[in-house]
């Protein structure tokens, strides 16, 4: 669904020393953003909104390193408002 070069890119990040992380959390993302909406989508095929909430979940696993157990988690709105339209639903 993305590319390396997007999430360095997008996460602001030249060198390769984090490429084994970023490739993780794209793995991640999409497996996360594929599951809520039933659908795979090929690399460049994921409408603009999918790969936005594609690119803001990778750079919210790469800026969050470790798990933040003693502050309060909150949901990102934005991640669904932006995947909603897509989900598709059992019927």
């Amino acid at each position: 669904m993305l590319t390396l070069q997007e999430a360095k890119e997008h996460c602001r990040i030249d060198g390769d020393d984090f490429n084994d992380k970023l490739v993780m959390n794209i793995a991640a993302a999409t497996a996360f953003i594929e599951g809520y909406i039933g659908i795979t989508y090929g690399l460049g095929q994921a409408p603009a909104p999918v790969k936005a909430t594609c690119c803001l979940l990778v750079a919210d696993l790469f800026e969050n390193l470790v798990l933040q157990a003693g502050d309060a988690l909150y949901t990102n709105r934005t991640f669904y408002l932006l995947l909603n339209q897509y989900r598709v639903l059992a019927a």
